[in-house]
């Protein structure tokens, strides 16, 4: 009785509930996906990368077995060990993204714990509302149920942000060696861990009052560790396909749809509706993002009338870390977006970083708004208003995912692609030549054969005309004249710009085969 009456205080019935809502996280992935993980055409990259490497041919791409270098190896050299193990890639990338999502939910409610103070009486219901949120949070399920690295990226962020605060609170090199570790890793799950490097090389620098020369050393002996892995990749991309990460420098600044794009997906974590008006948007994010701004402030000033240097410095070191990661991070979007690939969305998947390190930004003002009030309880009963409407909200967009994954599956794991007679045909046919295709994941993947993308005059990672594109017609021509294929399909996400009837005329093809989801043609 004693031994359960210890158990039911503190810290140990904030672990019990957050590993219930980790289980339900695990359990919910794995209900929602009888048909499989989601996959995209970066998934297919993945899984094919992970079933080359389990048939001794490294991290490329069958069928031609052309080195991968343009994606980053960590995900899919996971998926390959569980291949080892027995787990089909596909199956083991439904597996691990169930046991990450409940992995993230328990870190999210370790950090809230570190954002509150672990040595003071806890509003336990900050942490646990916080990771509760995380359950049912929409761009969480929406990446933890397609086969893609960022959950993995996001835990692994998420430990680089709890072992960074240790450093600041200690200073110690252990710790930052730690935190070196887990950014190698992070970059080799993502190249946007660079973002974190960078954001971590900040905080070494101007983190306590040491001697410049200490800080320095500091920080050099961080980055050797977080960039060594790093530099080894690269010397094998390089070897391998003559290129760093297949992506070179061109300007192509941050256009007026990439900014409408994220006010999208940041307004849609307020719950703002996609077809509200722009200004709308922006203005719940200003008004939101202000408001929590000055109230933190405000609350530092009255209750300890110190100066703005203060203020930071009682800041918890989670907040600091992950606050100034999220700045990074967004401006690395920026650079990547106007310099490297002018074809990055801004949508859920690559804002997911940003959007759990707002949410140990949010747990601090929540935990302000309940230590500053003269009323706690009333601001308690607020606070949980707000949470329970926030998880209300997502409850209904998530559901709606869940459903729609039940019950047809996702991208490319969707039963319209499994049903295509197209695909069934393909599967069938000997083709002589070349195809090509507007998805040629989908034909690796459903039909076993290799696929080349058709020829396009502008390109969306320059955001230029394509030099290359009357070659690259020339050498499709020739193609076709040598037994070569050219493979429609009218479903899926397949690129709207791609004018299919003016290539079929220009290339003076015939169909060969026409069904209800696509064509094949043919000279």
């Amino acid at each position: 009785m004693g031994l359960l009456l210890c158990f039911m205080k503190g810290r140990y019935v904030g672990w019990a509930l957050a590993g219930l809502l980790g289980a339900a996280g695990v359990v919910g992935i794995l209900s929602a996906s009888p048909h499989g993980i989601g996959l995209s055409p970066d998934s297919i990259v993945y899984v094919g990368g992970a079933r080359n490497i389990l048939a001794g041919n490294g991290f490329s791409m069958p069928p031609g077995n052309e080195p991968i270098t343009h994606h980053a190896p960590l995900y899919p050299l996971v998926l390959a060990i569980l291949g080892f193990g027995g787990l089909e890639p596909v199956q083991g990338a439904r597996f691990l993204g169930a046991l990450l999502f409940g992995l993230n939910i328990l870190l999210i409610y370790k950090l809230a714990t570190h954002v509150v103070g672990e040595r003071t009486p806890i509003p336990a219901w900050i942490p646990i509302g916080v990771s509760g949120f995380t359950l049912f949070a929409r761009p969480m399920w929406e990446i933890h149920l397609m086969a893609w690295s960022e959950p993995m990226f996001i835990s692994l962020c998420l430990a680089t942000v709890c072992v960074m605060a240790g450093y600041v609170r200690t200073l110690r090199r252990s710790w930052l060696l730690a935190g070196g570790l887990s950014i190698s890793l992070s970059i080799l799950t993502r190249y946007a861990g660079l973002s974190m490097w960078a954001a971590c090389c900040l905080i070494v620098l101007f983190t306590g009052d040491r001697p410049i020369r200490r800080r320095l050393s500091d920080t050099f002996a961080f980055s050797d560790v977080s960039l060594a892995p790093f530099a080894l990749w690269v010397g094998r991309n390089i070897l391998a396909g003559g290129a760093a990460t297949e992506r070179s420098l061109v300007f192509h600044p941050i256009g007026p749809d990439h900014l409408r794009e994220a006010l999208v997906t940041a307004a849609s974590w307020l719950l703002v509706p996609a077809q509200a008006r722009g200004w709308t948007k922006a203005a719940a994010l200003a008004l939101v993002g202000a408001g929590m701004a000055a109230g933190i402030y405000l609350v530092f000033r009255q209750e300890h009338k110190n100066t703005s240097r203060a203020f930071l410095a009682v800041v918890p070191p989670v907040v600091k870390v992950a606050g100034i990661c999220a700045a990074v991070y967004v401006l690395f979007l920026a650079f990547s977006i106007s310099f490297v690939d002018g074809n990055i969305p801004l949508d859920q998947r690559i804002l997911s970083p940003l959007f759990v390190m707002l949410l140990l930004c949010i747990a601090y003002g929540f935990y302000m708004w309940d230590q500053a009030t003269g009323k706690p309880r009333v601001a308690r009963a607020l606070s949980a208003v707000l949470i329970s409407a926030a998880i209300l909200g997502n409850l209904e967009s998530s559901s709606s995912l869940f459903k729609q994954s039940y019950i047809q599956g996702l991208g490319l794991n969707n039963l319209h692609w499994h049903h295509s007679e197209l695909i069934r045909k393909l599967r069938e046919l000997q083709v002589p030549g070349k195809i090509y295709s507007n998805s040629p994941p989908a034909i690796y993947y459903h039909a076993g054969k290799g696929a080349s993308k058709i020829p396009v005059p502008f390109s969306k990672v320059t955001r230029r005309p394509n030099p290359y594109h009357q070659l690259q017609l020339s050498a499709m021509y020739k193609d076709m004249d040598h037994g070569g294929l050219l493979v429609l399909f009218d479903l899926g996400s397949i690129d709207s710009t791609l004018d299919a009837a003016g290539l079929v005329r220009d290339l003076k093809l015939s169909p060969f085969a026409v069904y209800a989801d696509g064509a094949m043609y043919t000279r």
